[in-house]
C-alpha cells in the first residue's frame, strides 16, 4: 500500500476523489495509513473481483479507473520520446481518449522503454489487472474468476462484439510477484491450470492455452490487434478530465 499511495502522490492523484476497497479485516489498519480525504470501504470477503464489483456499486462515477496495490511507478512514453514518470493528467486524459468508443481500456504490462511505443492496440493485445480505466456501464459485466479477472473481463467484452484498447505508451512498474502478501501468496499451479482451461474454453474464438517457459499454462490470442497510432484522427484527446474517478484494490 505504501508503495501504491507514494505513485498516486508523487503523480498528482491525492486531491482526486479516491476510493480504496480492503478486505473488512484489514479496513481499520488502513484508515490509519492513508489521508483522511481517501474513503476506505471494508469488503466482506478477500477477493479481487469481489473488491472491484463493490467499487462499481457504491460509486456513481461513470468513468473509474482501477489500481491493484503495490504499484512502484506508472511510467509513459511521451510524444517527445521521453520515459518518465506519468503525472495525474497525463493518465487521465491518456483513459479519457481510451474510452471515447470503449468500456475497457487497459495500459502496456510492463513499463519497458525499448519495448513501448505510442500506439494504441484495438483488441486482442492482454490488459493488465494491475491498471486500467472503464466506463461503469452495466454492459462491462465483473467475471467470476479470481484466477484470470483480467483475461477474462476483457474476453467477455470482445466476445460481446465491444472493443477494447490498450494504450502501448502508459505502463505500470512492479514486483507484484515477487512480493510477499496479497492473493498472489494464494494461487497455486492447479488453480492456475484450472483457471486457464475454464477461460480458453468460454472463448475459443479469440484464445487458445499454451505453456510459458516456466511450465504454467497461459493464453494467447488467436488474431493480433489492430494498431493505430497515437494520434490517430480516431483517437481524439479529450481535455476535460474532471469525471473520472480512482478506485484503488488491495
Amino acid at each position: 500500500m505504501e508503495k501504491t499511495w507514494a505513485t498516486l502522490s508523487r503523480g498528482g492523484f491525492g486531491h482526486r476523489q479516491l476510493l480504496l476497497v480492503v478486505p473488512q479485516a484489514e479496513r481499520d489498519a488502513y484508515l490509519w495509513k492513508v489521508p483522511m480525504t481517501v474513503k476506505v470501504v471494508g469488503c466482506p470477503v478477500r477477493s479481487l473481483v469481489a473488491q472491484r464489483k463493490m467499487a462499481r456499486h457504491i460509486t456513481e462515477e461513470y468513468k473509474m479507473i482501477f489500481i491493484d496495490d503495490d504499484i512502484e511507478a506508472i511510467r509513459i512514453l511521451d510524444a517527445s520520446g521521453q520515459f518518465h514518470h506519468a503525472s495525474c493528467n497525463e493518465v487521465e486524459t491518456a483513459f479519457e481518449m481510451g474510452l471515447e468508443h470503449t468500456n475497457l481500456c487497459g495500459v502496456y504490462p510492463v513499463a519497458n522503454r525499448g519495448w513501448m511505443k505510442r500506439t494504441v492496440s484495438i483488441n486482442n493485445a492482454y490488459i493488465v489487472g494491475a491498471l486500467y480505466a472503464i466506463r461503469n456501464t452495466p454492459d462491462l459485466a465483473e467475471p467470476n474468476n479470481d484466477e484470470m479477472e483480467d483475461w477474462a473481463r476483457q474476453l467477455a467484452e470482445q466476445a460481446a462484439g465491444r472493443p477494447v484498447c490498450r494504450l502501448n505508451y502508459l505502463a505500470v512498474q512492479t514486483k507484484y510477484w515477487k512480493n510477499p502478501g496479497g492473493l498472489q501468496t494464494e494461487r497455486t499451479v492447479a488453480k492456475r491450470i484450472a483457471a486457464v482451461d475454464a477461460v480458453a474454453a468460454s472463448f475459443q474464438e479469440l484464445v487458445r492455452k499454451v505453456t510459458r517457459k516456466n511450465g504454467l499454462p497461459d493464453l494467447r490470442f488467436l488474431n493480433r490487434s489492430t494498431q493505430l497510432a497515437q494520434d490517430h484522427p480516431s483517437q481524439r484527446l479529450v481535455n476535460s478530465t474532471s469525471g473520472v474517478a480512482l478506485a484503488h484494490m488491495s
